[in-house]
């Protein structure tokens, strides 16, 4: 049977301890790049779920107006 480690608690992580000694990165050029273009892909999911939500206003109104130019067709056709 295979037992697992046991993590104890009280012990800092090594991780956290170097990363409070560590310089601050400088950013190069493909990070000002990737910065950018994450920018700008952000700014086209925004427009595009815009464009999304003013298209879907749209179908509900058509579909409301459909139903309602349906209704006005029924009380024509009654009055026949």
């Amino acid at each position: 049977m295979y037992l697992t480690p046991i993590r104890n608690d009280r012990t800092p992580a090594r991780p956290h301890a170097r990363a409070a000694t560590a310089a601050p990165k400088v950013p190069t050029p493909d990070d000002v790049d990737l910065a950018a273009r994450q920018s700008a892909f952000d700014r086209m999911l925004k427009e595009r779920a815009e464009l999304e939500r003013e298209a879907n206003a749209i179908s509900q109104l058509t579909v409301q107006q459909a139903k309602r130019d349906d209704e006005l067709m029924q009380a024509w056709i009654k009055l026949i």
